[in-house]
This record gives C-alpha cells, sequence and structure tokens, in this order.
C-alpha cells in the first residue's frame, strides 16, 4: 500500500499509476491523506475516503462512503436490483467526470451501514488529483440523497459547501435553474433578467435557486449542467444582485438568500440566489419592466412563472383569481366560494 498527500496529486497522470503495476513491487493500493507532514502518522492523518486500488492491468478509483437506508432496503429485496438504482443514481455525474460504474459492496448493519463503489476510468490526460476530487463530489452527491432524490433543501446544501462538482449531469427543474454567467447588470435586460429569474421562482408552489457558474447543455431533449464555470471572483456581486431584486421585482422575497461561494483557489466564485416557497397571500410577484419581442420595455409589468426547465406567463385568468381573492380578503374577511370564513 502506498500513502500520498493530496497537494502531490494535481500533476501525477493516472497513466502513470497503471505503468507502475508492470514494475516489481507496484503498490496494489494508493491511499491518499490531506497531511502536509513528511512523515505519515496513522492515528493524526486518516487516509480518504476515495483511493485507487490494482485491478487486472489497471487501477479502479474506489469510494467508501456511509450506506443510505434505501439502497440497503433495496439490497434486501428481491423485487428490486440495487445495483441497478445505484447505477442509475450516479449516472449523471458519470457520464459528465467520464467514469464508469463497476459495483458497489455493502457492509455491516443497518445501525452502521456502509459501502464500497468501484469505478473504472479512461486514464489517459487524466491527473489523479482530478479523480480524487470527483470521488469526493460523489461521495457528497451520495450524503445529499440519503432521502433518495435531490431536493431544493439538499441541492443548496451541495451549493453552499462548494461541491457544485456533484451537481454535474443534474438537469434544470421546476426549482432549479443555473446560468452560466452574471446577469449584465449595466444594462436594464439584464437587471430585468434577473428580476425575472427570482421571480419565476415566486409564483410557483416550490421556491427555487439560481446558480450563477453553471453551463448546460441539452442532450435527449434534457437541459442539464455540463461544466463548471466559475465567475471572476468578487464578493460585492450579492449586494449587487440583491439590490436589483429589490428594486424591480414586488414584493420582497421572503427567506430570499444572495450567496458567494469561492472555489478552491478563491480566484473564481459561483452566485446562488436561494429562496423558500413564497406565501400565497404575497402572490403574483411582479417584476417592473419586460422583455417583449427582444425588446425592453420599462414601462410594462412582468407576471412570470417557472414551469419544468423554462418559464411561461401567468394567464390573466391566474392573475384575475389573486386579485379577486385579495380584495374579498380585505373587503370581506373571507375567500370567494369559502363556507366557512374564518
Amino acid at each position: 500500500m502506498l500513502i500520498v498527500r493530496r497537494a502531490d496529486l494535481a500533476r501525477c497522470l493516472a497513466s502513470d499509476l497503471d505503468s507502475s503495476l508492470r514494475l516489481d513491487g507496484g503498490p496494489e493500493s494508493v491511499h491518499i491523506t490531506d497531511d502536509s507532514e513528511t512523515d505519515y502518522r496513522d492515528e493524526e492523518s486518516p487516509v480518504l475516503d476515495v483511493w485507487f486500488e490494482a485491478a487486472d492491468e489497471h487501477f479502479s478509483l474506489m469510494i467508501d462512503f456511509r450506506a443510505p437506508q434505501w439502497l440497503w432496503d433495496a439490497d434486501s429485496s428481491t423485487d428490486t436490483d440495487d445495483q441497478l438504482m445505484m447505477e442509475e443514481l450516479l449516472r449523471p455525474i458519470l457520464d459528465r467526470r467520464n467514469l464508469t460504474f463497476v459495483e458497489h459492496d455493502l457492509y455491516g448493519s443497518t445501525s452502521a451501514l456502509g459501502a464500497h463503489l468501484q469505478l473504472t476510468y479512461n486514464p489517459a490526460d487524466r491527473t489523479l488529483g482530478d479523480l480524487v476530487s470527483a470521488g469526493e463530489d460523489i461521495i457528497a452527491l451520495l450524503e445529499a440523497t440519503r432521502g433518495g432524490a435531490l431536493s431544493l433543501t439538499t441541492t443548496s446544501a451541495l451549493a453552499r459547501s462548494g461541491r457544485l462538482g456533484a451537481l454535474l449531469g443534474q438537469p434544470e427543474g421546476k426549482w432549479f435553474d443555473a446560468k452560466t454567467t452574471h446577469y449584465d447588470l449595466a444594462t436594464a435586460r439584464g437587471k430585468i433578467s434577473l428580476a425575472q429569474s427570482v421571480a419565476r421562482f415566486c409564483n410557483g408552489d416550490d421556491g427555487g435557486l439560481v446558480v450563477v457558474g453553471l453551463e448546460c447543455s441539452v442532450e435527449e431533449g434534457v437541459e442539464a449542467v455540463s461544466k463548471l464555470t466559475p465567475v471572476p471572483f468578487d464578493p460585492s456581486q450579492a449586494t449587487r444582485y440583491r439590490k436589483i431584486i429589490d428594486q424591480l421585482l414586488y414584493p420582497f422575497p421572503v427567506g430570499l438568500d444572495v450567496t458567494v461561494v469561492p472555489t478552491a483557489d478563491k480566484r473564481g466564485m459561483f452566485v446562488l440566489i436561494e429562496l423558500p416557497p413564497q406565501p400565497e397571500h404575497n402572490k403574483p410577484y411582479l417584476v417592473s419592466g419586460a422583455i417583449i419581442d427582444e425588446k425592453v420595455q420599462g414601462e410594462f409589468i412582468s407576471v412570470v412563472q417557472r414551469r419544468d426547465d423554462g418559464s411561461e406567463p401567468l394567464k390573466a385568468s391566474m392573475i384575475h383569481a389573486w386579485i379577486v381573492t385579495g380584495r374579498a380578503l380585505i373587503q370581506r374577511g373571507q375567500i370567494p366560494g369559502d363556507a366557512n370564513p374564518g
């Protein structure tokens, strides 16, 4: 067994690791530590849960993780193939990171259930550091999906923790939107676009998360995260975003949070715009300004709503229903058609 420091992996090619297998006395496994000291001490410098293990003529990427209950239940069921469930869960991120699922093995008991995951990769032009980072993103994804699927809360937690790589392959949807670069806040179009992005989630039922710094591509009709594109590091952008939203969106969203997540080297960052589901009595959320036929109409008001991975204008009938309901509550304290007023 060979133990190496993470800092030494950035320039180590995976192909060189495979070449070592053909040498007498080559390692059977390579483990990684975050310790920067020359002498490794097992008690003070534990190894990571991601390592490399010899398999035939190549090394595999191995991952040790705390297995979710649904995986244990699937493994115990005669009606469900847990391998297929695991592969399906990981397929988006594996495809984006050019990794191939081999198998997973469960160990322990329901009170302390663990699992090993084996993945293979093409060693050409891959660094060991990149593969270890991919493995840690997969662990973060597995931790976030302990309930069986990503949610707004768990996706926000992944993003806040800096594990944006775990979102590679994840599709946009009714509560998640990705944007490659900043909104152009120097123009009216950019300001209105920002306010509308937030308003779409406000007028929906689920809240939402916008991440600036993620590129999407369309495959088989699904738009999903394909690349990390962090924007230049400038924490003051969060204040600018919040100011524009306050100026153009009415009412101001309850619980809105604009956060900057720096990259590891502090040269770039991601901007997170998070908001929980909004109170019904505050809807509809209105944007001061509209973009009609690619033209900015500053004197207009736009009312938009998220629909799957896109958006659509709210229908006049829905807007009218909200207005009628609000007027009835103000005048009579009763919603139209409600036989039991509060």
